[in-house]
C-alpha cells in the first residue's frame, strides 16, 4: 500500500501532532495562553483537516493516479478531416456527383491520396492529383487549359493501372 519511508513519514507526523496538543493542553501549562486557548477550540478542526488531508492521498496514491504535470508534449498523429458539405449521406459522395462530371472532378480534386483510393469515381493519377474517373481510368482525357493529359500511372482502390506500373 504505502511504503516504508512513507508510512515511518506518517507515524512521525502522527507523533508530532500529539506531542504537540498534548503538552499545548491547558492541564499541562501553567497559564492560559492565547495558543492554547487556539488549540481548544480549533484542535479538533485541525485534526479534522490532517485526516481528510491523508485519505485524499492515500487514495490518489491507491488509484495509481499520476499528478506530475506532463512535460512535453510530442504529435502522435495528423489527422485530415475533409469536410464534404451539400451530401446525401445515404447516397454518398459518387452517387450525389454522379449526374455533374464537372461537380464530380472538383470534389475529387479535394480529396486526399488515401481518401481518392476509398470512392469509385475517383482515380489517383499519374501519382500527383486526384481526379475523376474509374477503373478504365481518368474521365477526362484534357486538362483545364484542353493539353491532352499523359496517362503514366493512376490508382484506383489502391491498384495501379497503366503502362508505368
Amino acid at each position: 500500500m504505502l511504503s516504508g519511508s512513507k508510512s515511518l513519514a506518517i507515524i512521525i507526523i502522527f507523533i508530532v501532532g500529539y506531542l504537540l496538543f498534548k503538552y499545548l493542553s491547558p492541564s499541562e501549562s501553567s497559564g492560559d495562553s492565547n495558543t492554547v486557548l487556539f488549540w481548544m477550540s480549533n484542535g479538533a478542526y485541525v485534526v479534522y483537516m490532517c485526516v481528510i488531508i491523508l485519505l485524499v492521498i492515500m487514495l490518489i496514491k491507491l488509484e495509481g493516479l499520476d499528478m506530475t504535470p506532463e512535460k512535453h508534449r510530442e504529435l502522435d498523429q495528423v489527422i485530415t478531416i475533409e469536410g464534404l458539405t451539400n451530401l446525401d449521406r445515404k447516397r454518398g459522395f459518387c452517387k450525389n456527383n454522379q449526374s455533374d462530371a464537372a461537380k464530380l472532378e472538383k470534389g475529387c480534386n479535394s480529396l486526399s491520396r488515401d481518401n481518392c483510393n476509398t470512392v469509385n469515381c475517383c482515380v489517383y493519377l499519374n501519382g500527383s492529383k486526384c481526379v475523376a474517373g474509374d477503373k478504365t481510368g481518368p474521365t477526362f482525357s484534357t486538362d483545364n487549359s484542353g493539353k491532352t493529359v499523359d496517362v503514366d500511372t493512376y490508382y484506383f482502390r489502391n491498384k495501379c493501372h497503366g503502362p508505368g506500373c
